[in-house]
């Protein structure tokens, strides 16, 4: 870097010091401290998986003008890349663990200073000792320039985005605004030795990143309406009309992350109608609990219908994706009895009349799914479908009575039992 910055060590990891359950940074690392952490975490599981050096590059004989780089640590002498690499490394019951990705934010960490010798880079050094992928810089990196590298990068790893991409676009953002004075985004360079299934591992990770964010999304406006729902109405808490609003647009960006093409393309269709039933909840209950501004309850509850509304079309329109033609060739990670039952049961709670062949439909589907060794089916999916709604409710003296509306319900209920 242009100038010193004190060292520190982040691992994407929960550990001893962290942020969040994910995120571990060490400050004013030392090797001992990488050593014990990176052992830590392998002896009780997951390991690391990333890792990122914030520190400042130095020559390992500061009285060789041809001497190779190292990374200096707080209070260390300057070390080489193998001496990290081998902190980097754990042993563990399940046997040898180490980091899949590591980033170098520290000047001349690609470089290699005497092409006379058989002297290596610090990311050279790491790579060869069996890092599959390590981002460093081949010039002095500038402290402005560390930062969007870092965040471009990283936001494209935790969403799944293929690392030499995510890479090009920390180049592209680098190059467009950073001045003319440094060259950052051309000092970027990669080692890499990347699996033969990387495709497949990445479109398992978009998935399982997306369905994440959509959840955290959820349960966001969920809090905030059982917030409400508590005994605070939402009217009277501050910016709450806002917060709800921001968290509606929060989970429809979340949602749209969900692949719409691969293997997961129909589960992912279930989950955002999935979502759509969600909210439809959180909007009924700010309409019956007294959450909502004076004389809005009508209009939430139109919303709510608008909402289930969604959902039944978008699992139906998964459901017809998965019975019809498709030139991909592994594409039905999701169950059709849980698409179609979602189907039926949103039908009952709209008041539409059922559907006998879908009906049928869904109990072959669930029928042959039980019997493939292959599957780990939904059983509550797997039952004849029962709405929660038809059971009556018994009174205080024991005579079992039921609402008009309870009583429809039921007799729409009787096919399915």
């Amino acid at each position: 870097m242009t100038r010193r910055v004190e060292a520190s060590f982040s691992i994407e990891q929960a550990g001893k010091l962290r942020m969040g359950d994910r995120l571990v940074v060490l400050e004013k690392a030392t090797l001992a401290q990488i050593s014990r952490e990176v052992a830590a975490a392998a002896a009780k599981g997951p390991p690391f998986t990333h890792v990122h050096i914030l520190a400042h590059g130095a020559a390992l004989d500061d009285t060789d003008r041809y001497s190779p780089v190292g990374i200096e640590l707080h209070d260390e002498d300057v070390i080489s890349g193998r001496q990290l690499a081998t902190a980097l490394v754990a042993v563990a019951d399940g046997g040898v663990t180490r980091p899949v990705v590591v980033t170098l934010a520290t000047c001349d960490s690609g470089k290699v200073s005497d092409v006379r010798t058989t002297d290596a880079s610090v990311a050279h050094d790491l790579h060869d000792q069996g890092i599959p992928l390590v981002v460093a810089s081949q010039f002095p990196l500038s402290v402005d320039g560390s930062v969007p590298f870092v965040e471009r990068f990283y936001r494209g790893q935790l969403r799944g985005e293929h690392p030499l991409v995510s890479l090009y676009a920390v180049r592209l953002q680098l190059h467009s605004c950073m001045g003319p004075n440094t060259h950052d985004w051309a000092s970027l360079v990669a080692y890499e030795a990347f699996p033969s299934n990387l495709t497949d591992q990445l479109e398992e990770l978009r998935y399982w990143q997306a369905r994440r964010a959509q959840e955290g999304a959820l349960r966001r406006v969920e809090a905030l309406v059982a917030q409400g729902d508590g005994g605070t109405p939402l009217r009277v808490m501050p910016n709450a009309r806002d917060r709800y609003e921001a968290g509606l647009q929060d989970v429809e960006a979340m949602s749209a992350r969900l692949p719409t093409q691969g293997p997961f393309a129909l589960e992912c269709a279930g989950l955002r109608a999935a979502g759509h039933k969600r909210i439809a909840q959180a909007i009924f209950q700010m309409a019956v609990a007294g959450g909502a501004p004076d004389g809005q309850s009508d209009m939430l509850l139109a919303e709510c219908l608008n909402h289930l509304d969604s959902a039944r079309a978008a699992y139906w329109s998964a459901a017809k994706s998965f019975l019809g033609p498709s030139s991909e060739p592994l594409r039905r990670k999701a169950n059709l009895h849980w698409l179609l039952g979602q189907v039926l049961s949103l039908d009952l709670v709209l008041g539409r009349p059922l559907d006998t062949g879908l009906l049928t439909a869904a109990r072959l589907a669930a029928e042959i799914d039980l019997e493939s060794p292959r599957r780990r089916p939904r059983l509550g999916l797997c039952q004849p479908v029962r709405v929660r709604a038809a059971a009556p409710r018994r009174s205080e003296d024991g005579d079992c009575r039921t609402s008009p509306a309870r009583r429809r319900v039921d007799r729409q209920c009787e096919p399915l039992r």
